[in-house]
C-alpha cells in the first residue's frame, strides 16, 4: 500500500473509531460495562480496544476530530480555519496551530493529499465514477474555476472576524464528517451535515468530479496560500524526461511537472513521481542541485 493511502486510511479509521472508543469508555466509567458486553458488537470492539490499553485511558489520549482539532496525548493539532474568528487565544492554541502551518511551509499542501478524510472519500468517489464510465454509464463532467474557494475563504473569514461566529465548521467537510460520525455512532442521530455531505458526494459522482477539492474548499485555498513559500518541491531532470506526460495524467490538481509548472496546488502526493517511467522527477529543496543522470557506458 502507498504511504499516502495508508496515512489517509488511518485518519479515516481514527475519525470512525474514536466515537466508538469514547462511547465505550463512557459506559465503562458509568458502570455499564456488563450491559455493553451483552452485545456481540461491543464484545468485538472491546477486543480491538484492549491491545491499545485501557479504553478509558486511550479515550483520554485520543480526542477531537482528526483533520480538524485533534489531540494525541500532549500534542494538539488544529486546522488554522478553526481559529479564524476566535476572540481568545492561548499559548496552547498557538502551538497547535504552529505545527500544521510549519508542516505546510516545509511540505506544501500536504493536508489535502495526506490527511484530509473527506478528500480520501472524494478520491474513492472518483474511482467509482471512472468504473461507471467504463461500464458504459454516460456521465457529464462539469467544472468550476478554482477561484471560488478563495472567495469562500475570504467571505467566511470576514464573517467570522466581524461576528465572532465560527462559520467554517458548518460546511468544511473534515469538520462536518467528524461531527456527523460522532452523532451517528454515539447518539444514533443524523444531522444536516450528513445531508450536505450526501448531496456533495452525489454531485461529485454524477456531474462534477472532485469539485469541492478543486474549486470550493476554503481549507485547500488557505493551505495553497501558505504553501506558496514551501521548501520541498518536485523538480524535473530535463535531460532524463521523455515528455510522455504521464505525470500530468495522474495529477489530481492539474499541475504540469513535464513543463516545470508546479504551483501551490501541489499536494506533494508523489503520484507524478511514481508514474514517471524515466524517473525524471524527485522531491528536493530549492537549494539542492538539479538531479543528475548517470552517464551510460559508451555515451558522450
Amino acid at each position: 500500500m502507498q504511504p499516502r493511502r495508508l496515512s489517509q486510511g488511518l485518519v479515516l479509521l481514527l475519525a470512525t473509531g474514536m466515537p466508538f472508543l469514547h462511547l465505550y469508555a463512557t459506559a465503562r466509567s458509568q458502570g455499564d460495562r456488563d450491559a455493553l458486553m451483552a452485545s456481540p458488537v461491543w464484545r468485538l470492539l472491546s477486543l480491538a480496544f484492549y491491545p491499545l490499553g485501557d479504553p478509558e485511558r486511550v479515550a483520554r489520549f485520543l480526542r477531537g476530530i482528526p483533520g480538524w482539532t485533534f489531540s494525541l496525548g500532549p500534542i494538539s493539532l488544529t486546522d488554522p480555519l478553526a481559529a479564524i474568528g476566535l476572540r481568545a487565544w492561548s499559548p496552547a492554541l498557538m502551538l497547535s496551530l504552529a505545527i500544521p502551518i510549519a508542516l505546510t511551509l516545509v511540505i506544501g499542501r500536504y493536508f489535502c493529499g495526506w490527511v484530509c478524510p473527506a478528500g480520501f472519500l472524494s478520491e474513492i468517489l472518483l474511482a467509482l465514477r471512472k468504473l461507471l464510465i467504463r461500464l458504459g454509464v454516460r456521465l457529464p463532467e462539469w467544472k468550476l474555476g478554482n477561484r471560488w474557494r478563495f472567495a469562500l475563504l475570504a467571505l467566511g473569514a470576514a464573517y467570522s472576524l466581524l461576528t465572532g461566529i465560527l462559520v467554517f465548521p458548518w460546511f468544511y467537510p473534515p469538520a462536518v464528517l467528524g461531527r456527523e460520525l460522532y452523532l451517528a455512532i454515539a447518539r444514533t442521530e443524523i444531522g444536516l451535515g450528513t445531508v450536505f455531505l450526501s448531496i456533495l458526494a452525489l454531485v461529485e459522482l454524477v456531474a462534477m468530479p472532485r469539485v469541492w477539492c478543486h474549486s470550493l474548499c476554503p481549507g485547500g485555498a488557505m493551505y495553497a496560500l501558505i504553501g506558496k513559500a514551501r521548501l520541498l518541491r518536485i523538480k524535473r531532470a530535463a535531460d532524463r524526461c521523455v515528455g510522455c506526460r504521464r505525470c500530468e495524467e495522474v495529477c489530481a490538481f492539474a499541475q504540469s511537472p513535464v513543463t516545470d509548472r508546479i504551483g501551490s496546488d501541489c499536494t506533494t502526493c508523489g503520484a507524478c513521481i511514481q508514474a514517471c517511467p524515466a524517473q525524471a522527477l524527485a522531491v528536493s529543496l530549492p537549494i539542492a542541485p538539479e538531479p543528475r543522470v548517470a552517464t551510460r557506458e559508451g555515451s558522450s
